[in-house]
């Protein structure tokens, strides 16, 4: 059966301010957010959602919605709006529905230059229409064809990582990383007893709650040092770390070289 005719209603990029964020607001159109850099929140229907790099997350028509970029890495998106109940029914048929609203998807070349050349036309003359559309439907296309036969998809949605308490354990992370945040802190905001809490945790993440913290926070150290001119130490106190000598051994022992060397490696 063939899809209804797509009709376009917006499309553009924007590299995010610290904490940018927009709503609560409801659409009359589906609307795809993809994230070419940075990480984010996206809240829908009483759910928080973790949202980074080669992930996307799709606004359903007539929900209420609200989006949050982060303060220390927060998003370049690109976004795509669109009428149409097809792909909506298409969607919902594999389990992306509005309470399950992330697309892990592959970065391609194809996908991004599509997205691109979609967001920088102008939609004034009537050729440009055409082509604007016809970029739509490959742009849906590609997102179709690595959905298809994938389970990647529906398992991110499952709350992101499978278990609505691990997805509220990496929200809280991702709020409170730059602060002095111990696993207690965690397992007294999700509610769960410690060792059962760690083992939950690292079935659905591959690691301990521990080592996700680190490995999040030099996630972050690493965007800072190629990104800022940031002394060492300001690096280390704004993900967490207070003494500045901590942060480098730990940032050396994770990343395989001492924060120094690895931005003059690296730029």
């Amino acid at each position: 059966m063939p899809f209804e005719q797509l009709e376009l209603f917006n499309k553009g990029s924007q590299i995010c301010s610290p904490k940018h964020s927009f709503g609560p607001f409801i659409r009359d159109h589906v609307l795809i957010h993809f994230i070419k850099e940075g990480c984010g929140t996206f809240q829908v229907n009483e759910q928080t959602f973790f949202v980074e790099k080669d992930q996307a997350f799709i606004i359903f028509p007539d929900v209420i919605t609200y989006y949050e970029a982060d303060t220390m890495n927060p998003w370049h998106y690109y976004w795509v709006g669109f009428r149409s109940s097809d792909v909506v029914w298409q969607l919902e048929n594999i389990g992306i529905d509005v309470n399950h609203p992330i697309l892990n998807f592959n970065e391609t070349d194809i996908l991004w230059k599509h997205i691109v050349q979609l967001t920088q036309l102008s939609t004034r003359a009537l050729s440009s229409y055409y082509k604007s559309t016809g970029l739509l439907y490959l742009i849906i296309d590609e997102l179709f064809q690595q959905l298809k036969g994938t389970s990647n998809f529906v398992a991110l949605n499952q709350s992101i990582h499978g278990d609505s308490y691990v997805d509220s354990a990496c929200y809280f992370i991702a709020k409170n990383y730059t602060q002095d945040i111990r696993i207690e802190d965690i397992t007294s905001y999700v509610d769960l007893e410690r060792s059962y809490f760690s083992r939950l945790f690292k079935k659905h993440t591959g690691y301990s709650p521990k080592d996700y913290l680190i490995r999040y926070r030099m996630q972050q150290a690493m965007h800072l040092l190629l990104t800022t001119d940031l002394p060492i130490g300001t690096i280390g106190n704004s993900i967490g770390y207070e003494n500045p000598y901590h942060f480098s051994k730990i940032f050396k022992k994770n990343v395989g070289a001492s924060p120094t060397d690895y931005r003059k490696n690296e730029i």
